[in-house]
């Protein structure tokens, strides 16, 4: 049970780091409506980890730079060519998709590497179906530009 008169405690956590209380902020009660109070220094502490996460990204992923400079390109054809704001919206949508697949390939590769620095057959197998899912969408996201931007090139 949370006691409402410890508002302006900090929950207590583990050695982790996580909240051992249920609830990840401390809850104000306004009758009916409940509001989580939620801390700005936990926002930005959450998004200076995600920008980290982009560099991190951007210094050890080559495929990752492939991948922006990509995109770039692709914004770019898509400003110069007037493409509608819906298929713009597909091609920022699909652009995330790539980029968060090789984020996702990028951190399992070193979570892998991590705990089995010399060649193992099994990790072989996650790294490879890793890459996958990153080629796989990129596939995805060329065939969809082909379909947006082809009637403009031919």
């Amino acid at each position: 049970m949370i006691n409402p008169n410890n508002f302006d405690k900090e929950p207590a956590r583990n050695s982790c780091g996580l909240f051992l209380s249920p609830l990840p902020a401390p809850v104000k009660d306004y009758g009916q409506e409940t509001v989580i109070v939620v801390s700005m220094r936990r926002l930005f502490e959450s998004l200076s980890y995600a920008v980290t996460g982009i560099g991190v990204a951007w210094r050890e992923g080559h495929n990752f730079k492939i991948a922006l400079f990509c995109a770039v390109v692709t914004i770019g054809a898509g400003a110069y060519f007037h493409i509608p704001a819906t298929q713009y919206a597909l091609v920022l949508l699909v652009i995330a998709f790539v980029l968060t697949a090789e984020i996702f390939n990028t951190a399992l590769e070193e979570l892998c590497d991590k705990f089995q620095p010399t060649h193992d057959p099994h990790i072989a197998k996650i790294k490879d179906l890793a890459a996958a899912g990153v080629l796989l969408s990129s596939i995805g996201a060329f065939i969809i530009g082909l379909i947006i931007f082809l009637p403009y090139v031919w």
